[in-house]
């Protein structure tokens, strides 16, 4: 029960050997009861029950990667909460967000993992909300020294690339400009040189021919 600012539990049993010394079980159930107990009454720092947390998988995180981070959710009893309608909201440095929802696995329930790929430089925010209970974590994504330091748009080669292949570059609304092509059907003129003696047909064609040439001459007695 709850006293005060803190917690208390009281157990009243003659001896708890026989949860120590079943054979049936891998870990003794003992082991997992008090293990509970200390959980219950003095949580992990930043691990309160029905709250979200953001934890980073690296602690230095580099542009071009995908960040690996997880949200672990237990209850009042410390147990896990599964299938949880979490949200997951990732700011990133131009201020542009989008959001994540992800789910915990069978063989590792109330543990949520999900990616946030680094794709610019700079301040990221990365918020965790569950029901009425939100936690925030932010980090900073540095630029590498590969190839990906600069992941920005090369716009000068976009156009030449365009004028090598003849195509035209489309900006504002892709629906706009799509409106205005010209969409009606084209009828190309082209020819095509076709080696007649290379098919199967002629020289089909050429046995029957010599066929009825042959059954001509032997009706009218011709040599």
């Amino acid at each position: 029960m709850a006293v005060g600012e803190g917690k208390v539990l009281a157990a009243a049993v003659d001896t708890l050997w026989r949860w120590q010394l079943q054979p049936e079980f891998e870990d003794p159930p003992l082991t997992m009861l008090l293990a509970n107990v200390v959980r219950y009454l003095a949580p992990p720092p930043g691990k309160k029950p029905e709250t979200p947390n953001v934890a980073l998988g690296d602690g230095t995180p580099q542009v071009g990667q995908d960040l690996v981070l997880s949200t672990t959710l237990k209850d009042a009893n410390f147990d896990p909460i599964r299938n949880a309608e979490l949200v997951v909201t990732v700011t990133k440095p131009d201020s542009g967000s989008y959001r994540i929802y992800p789910r915990d696995l069978p063989e590792e329930p109330g543990y949520y993992e999900y990616r946030v790929a680094l794709d610019q430089p700079g301040p990221y925010k990365v918020a965790s909300k569950f029901g009425k209970q939100e936690t925030s974590r932010e980090f900073l994504a540095g630029a590498s020294a590969g190839e990906y330091t600069d992941l920005s748009a090369d716009r000068e080669g976009v156009e030449r690339l365009l004028k090598a292949a003849g195509g035209e570059l489309a900006e504002g609304d892709v629906n706009t400009w799509l409106k205005s092509l010209d969409a009606s059907p084209g009828h190309v003129p082209a020819a095509r040189d076709l080696e007649v003696w290379n098919s199967p047909l002629v020289l089909v064609m050429f046995l029957l021919l010599v066929s009825v040439d042959c059954y001509i001459r032997k009706r009218q007695g011709l040599a």
